[in-house]
């Protein structure tokens, strides 16, 4: 397992007081965690401007992930581009992909995410040195209160502390589940 790993509240802070890395490892299934951070880093790198680029390796090629991060824009167009599923990246691009990790482009944010939380081996541990990591696992329970907290406040949301403790212990094995039931209670 890869060390030295922020939480996603840490990442957040960060990147609200505009201190954003060039290359992220997500290690983690939860899908609100890495909506969050995406959503964080786009508001903040391409405030001016730019594009979101997603690839998904065994549906994209992995020449695409080359191509993006080595074109360079004549315009200077930032970019942030996020690459799911990336254990599926054929050894033979791991050196360039490594050599780009240790010297990336400032005008680039490139974002890996492994859904698995314990993914290790020589190349993400390589990838990782340079990079920031952070830990997509879903929160225990009595962080789980916080993050809908959060949640409730950003999208001034009304509900009562007892429903929602509620819905942490019928839902909370994932972020996703309680944000839905939220949701859904907003709805009606």
């Amino acid at each position: 397992m890869i060390k030295n790993l922020i939480t996603p509240g840490q990442t957040l802070r960060r990147i609200m007081s505009r201190e954003v890395a060039q290359t992220y490892i997500f290690l983690g299934e939860d899908s609100f965690f890495q909506d969050i951070i995406i959503n964080g880093i786009q508001k903040v790198f391409l405030k001016d401007g730019g594009e979101k680029v997603n690839l998904v390796i065994g549906v994209d090629k992995e020449d695409d992930i080359l191509n993006n991060l080595n074109m360079n824009s004549l315009f200077n167009q930032k970019s942030i581009i996020i690459i799911r599923n990336p254990k599926k990246i054929s050894s033979k691009y791991h050196a360039e992909l490594i050599e780009y990790f240790k010297s990336p482009l400032t005008d680039k944010v490139v974002i890996f995410i492994y859904n698995d939380a314990y993914a290790s081996n020589k190349f993400i541990t390589e990838l990782a040195s340079p990079s920031t990591c952070i830990d997509m696992r879903s929160p225990f329970k009595n962080k789980m209160k916080e993050w809908a907290l959060y949640y409730i406040k950003k999208n001034k949301i009304n509900i009562p502390n007892n429903l929602l403790d509620q819905l942490i212990e019928d839902y909370g094995d994932n972020t996703n589940n309680v944000i839905n039931e939220i949701d859904k209670l907003d709805i009606y």
